[in-house]
């Protein structure tokens, strides 16, 4: 008698290990979702700012070879700009497909987590003697909204995806 309850007790102790690990799991996992895409929103906001066919340097160098065609430093010096602008263009975009990825991991991780911490805890509802029976029209009409709301945020997102995607025109120009 005394093996089978040290036995549960074992049992009662890993359990509660393990849902306090998947606290601190949710904890981390969630502030890395958040960090994630805080860097993810200024480098994107880096990114639009800094369109490399629209430097103020390079233009001004172009400017200056338009007055002096047959000096070679300014071709030279183009030519470095134009690469070091280049540069860091593909590298923020690197950077935004990497942490896209890195983000969407970190949130799974986190809505898993959560998901069965909370459900450990979650209180086992005691039946009442009276059930509340909504009319038709009421679970119709929440129905309706529900619908409603889904299909504007699918076009919402999917207007937001067109009007983002109009970001590589530049390239082809080139």
């Amino acid at each position: 008698m005394k093996r089978v309850i040290n036995k549960i007790n074992d049992n009662i102790n890993l359990a509660e290990t393990w849902y306090q690990t998947l606290k601190w799991l949710a904890i981390v996992s969630g502030t890395l979702s958040f960090i994630i895409f805080s860097l993810l929103i200024f480098n994107y906001i880096q990114l639009k700012l800094s369109d490399p066919l629209n430097s103020k340097e390079l233009l001004e160098l172009k400017s200056r070879l338009i007055k002096y065609p047959g000096n070679i430093s300014i071709k030279e010096n183009i030519r470095e700009l134009d690469l070091q602008l280049r540069k860091e263009y593909f590298k923020r975009r690197e950077f935004s497909r990497f942490g896209s990825y890195f983000l969407i991991i970190s949130v799974v991780i986190f809505l898993i987590s959560s998901k069965y911490y909370f459900d450990h805890y979650r209180k086992i509802p005691m039946p009442s003697l009276t059930t509340e029976q909504y009319p038709e029209f009421v679970i119709n009409a929440k129905a309706r909204w529900s619908v409603i709301v889904v299909f504007l945020i699918l076009g919402s997102s999917a207007i937001a995806l067109i009007v983002s995607s109009n970001t590589g025109d530049f390239l082809k120009n080139i």
